[in-house]
């Protein structure tokens, strides 16, 4: 029995909870894709393909080469990538925990929508995070380190180029990811992003990048599940069953 499955059984979340969870997530996934396709779009514009082809299957075409770059050591690199970042991410939490507003920020992160998802079923943490991975990879690394570099590196050299480009792509990765409404988690969203965007910028392999981001959320999600089961005042508090509308109302007063 994985990690999820014993955490939704000791914490039970209520079905129309967990069927309102997933809709909104996959939700989230496609209205993203919709976002990284546009941006596709106009990195496939900017290197001149024709204005009918970039709209069809020009902007596909390209994301399809940029895959195939490293193949199939890729995928290694994404694996070993992952790792890091999970270890970032656990290190930055033990170094963090002992000031008070960082726990305080933390057990308010666990009473929304990330309190619940670890308590959803595997396969579908699993499909979401994959999808996660593909959608925000192919908008921030390939199409907006992309258009970018396009623009900057003919003035100011491949370095300067793309270190403005991960720093910008990592920036608006991290805004992306309000939802936390607390700085040291947006400060960890953004060094994820920068550490994504480097080994973007450094390898040119956009399949590494996608495993390293689906292995650290399917990771991630699997870790919190672990500590919910170890730690009896994970929640501190009550578990949440209602975080959805607490979201949504949240968003509606533009918290």
């Amino acid at each position: 029995m994985s990690w999820l499955s014993k955490a939704r059984e000791q914490y039970p979340l209520p079905e129309e909870e967990g069927t309102k969870l997933t809709q909104i997530m996959v939700a989230s996934v496609l209205l993203t894709c919709l976002i990284a396709i546009a941006c596709c779009i106009i990195l496939a514009l900017l290197r001149d393909t024709p204005f009918i082809e970039a709209l069809t299957n020009g902007w596909a075409a390209d994301l399809a080469q940029a895959l195939a770059v490293g193949w199939p050591l890729s995928l290694a690199v994404g694996v070993i990538l992952a790792g890091a970042m999970l270890s970032v991410a656990f290190a930055a939490e033990k170094i963090l925990w002992h000031r008070p507003d960082v726990r305080e920020d933390i057990y308010a992160i666990r009473q929304g929508l990330n309190g619940e998802i670890p308590r959803l079923a595997l396969w579908k943490v699993a499909c979401v995070m994959v999808g996660v991975g593909c959608v925000e990879e192919a908008g921030f690394r390939y199409a907006a380190i992309g258009v970018v570099m396009f623009i900057a590196e003919p003035a100011l050299g491949f370095p300067a180029a793309a270190a403005i480009a991960v720093a910008a792509s990592s920036a608006v990765f991290a805004v992306m990811h309000v939802q936390y409404r607390s700085p040291c988690a947006l400060g960890l969203v953004g060094l994820l992003g920068v550490m994504l965007g480097a080994a973007y910028v450094t390898t040119g392999m956009l399949t590494a990048v996608i495993v390293a981001h689906a292995l650290y959320d399917i990771g991630n999600v699997s870790l919190e599940a672990r500590k919910m089961l170890r730690d009896p005042d994970y929640f501190h508090g009550e578990a949440p069953v209602n975080a959805v509308k607490e979201e949504m109302e949240r968003a509606l007063k533009g918290e």
